[in-house]
């Protein structure tokens, strides 16, 4: 079974991803340069290096008289700030 959640700090803010119900983490990739290629001497193509970005968010619950709410927030994130950035001060 799997569920839809969503995604709370990071370059995936507010993006709303599905998982399966005992998925913990969630790693996305974010490239800063386009991919690139140059020529090479013999006629062929060389791949040119990649910058990119790796974000991990942790799976975070809050339980509510109406159930419990699932969604995932950068690994960085205390629960309480996770909560404060849903929220707002």
């Amino acid at each position: 079974m799997s569920m839809w959640v969503r995604l709370v700090g990071g370059h995936a803010n507010g993006q709303v991803k599905k998982i399966d119900d005992d998925q913990i983490e969630i790693v996305l990739r974010e490239n800063l340069t386009p991919p690139t290629a140059r020529a090479f001497s013999r006629g062929g193509l060389v791949a040119e290096t990649i910058e990119y970005k790796l974000t991990r968010y942790t799976r975070r619950e809050i339980r509510t008289p109406g159930g419990t709410i699932h969604y995932f927030a950068i690994d960085g994130l205390s629960d309480f700030e996770a909560l404060q950035h849903v929220l707002g001060p």
